[in-house]
């Protein structure tokens, strides 16, 4: 079952996600393995992510000088030219 699922079914969300097949550690094996798939995706984003920005860098030598959080939001933001410019 989905972890989402689970916890809104549950008030409590350790029980609602720890109630089928418990290990000897107290972790269910179903929601272990989904939360290391999610987190192996999150990562495989990130480091995507961090891909972009690299590539950005090596064309425009300036962008050097920005965090990532700030490029990101220019980026984002790159439609709404007033937003950059302030």
């Amino acid at each position: 079952m989905n972890i989402v699922k689970k916890c809104h079914r549950s008030s409590n969300i350790t029980l609602g996600l720890f109630d089928d097949e418990i290990d000897s550690d107290g972790l269910d094996k179903v929601v272990l393995d989904e939360i290391k798939a999610i987190n192996y995706g999150l990562d495989l984003i990130l480091k995507s992510i961090d891909n972009f920005i690299f590539i950005k860098r090596e064309n425009f030598p300036r962008l050097f000088f920005l965090s990532n959080n700030e490029l990101l939001t220019i980026f984002a933001k790159s439609k709404q030219y007033k937003d950059i410019m302030s």
